[in-house]
Parts: structure tokens; C-alpha cells; sequence
């Protein structure tokens, strides 16, 4: 069920847009590009080990969507346990040579709480896409502190 509600190409590719997404955002370089190395001097890569959520099922919201909008805005409030992981490692900075600038190593988080549930158990997406957003929020501060240090051409 977890790839038929993404996208049809890779969870790694997919993740790989979103932290590019948040570089940008978050202006940690000048410009950060997807797999487009022809107009940038650096490259970062790293390895995806882990991109992992599971959730209880919500007996609540399972009942009150049985009555209709009233009963889903009853349990709108849902929540059950929860546990996303999402795990990177081998965080590397290049020069467009190949000559290594920087070596992150690896950042590991885990989110063990209750999130928000529904009757379909169809929150689990929305709920690790917005831990995603957290894990790269810390991802990028990591990056920035290690940077410090780091004369660029």
C-alpha cells in the first residue's frame, strides 16, 4: 500500500527533490539543483537507508466516519501512536572534480508520538511528509553548522 500512494518513481528520487526544495528554501547554497551538475561546482550525495512510518489504527475515526461530516468533525482530533524514521548516511560535499570538501557523515532521526489518524489510514503520508519537513529542517542546520569552517572557491 505505501507505493501505491506516492508518486511512480522512487521514494529516493521523490526525497531527493524535497531536500533540494528545503536547500533552496532554506538558502543553504546560492542555488541547489537536482541531477543537473553542467551549471553548479559542488555536488552533494549521500545514501537513503531508511524512509519508514507506521501508525495504529484509530478505532474513533473509524466509527465516527460512519456518521457522516458531523462524526468525521467529531474525531477530526484523532490521534494514535506512531513511529517514523528516517535515516541518511555517507552525507558528502564535492567539488565538481570529485575532490571531497566536506564530510557530513550520517543523520539519523526517530519520531515516536501520537499523530493525527483517520478512518483510512491514509494520515500516515501526510504525517511522515510533515516529520520529513522536521528531519530536513534539522538536516540543513546540521549542514550549515559543519560548513562554517569552509572556504569555498
Amino acid at each position: 500500500m505505501f507505493k501505491n500512494n506516492y508518486k511512480k518513481d522512487s521514494v529516493s528520487a521523490q526525497m531527493t527533490r524535497i531536500m533540494v526544495e528545503h536547500f533552496n528554501r532554506a538558502k543553504l547554497f546560492k542555488l541547489s539543483f537536482c541531477n543537473d551538475s553542467s551549471v553548479s561546482g559542488y555536488y552533494l550525495t549521500c545514501k537513503i537507508n531508511y524512509f519508514y512510518g507506521e501508525q495504529g489504527y484509530s478505532t474513533a475515526a473509524a466509527v465516527g466516519a460512519q456518521f457522516g461530516l458531523l462524526g468525521a468533525l467529531a474525531t477530526s482530533g484523532a490521534k494514535t501512536p506512531g513511529k517514523i524514521i528516517i535515516d541518511i548516511s555517507d552525507i558528502k560535499l564535492f567539488k565538481k572534480d570529485g575532490i571531497l570538501v566536506k564530510d557530513f557523515g550520517d543523520f539519523y532521526k526517530e519520531y515516536k508520538e501520537d499523530l493525527s489518524a483517520d478512518a483510512y489510514c491514509w494520515c500516515i503520508y501526510n504525517n511522515m511528509n510533515e516529520k520529513l519537513k522536521d528531519y530536513n529542517t534539522h538536516l540543513i542546520e546540521k549542514i550549515r553548522t559543519d560548513l562554517a569552517d569552509v572556504k569555498f572557491d
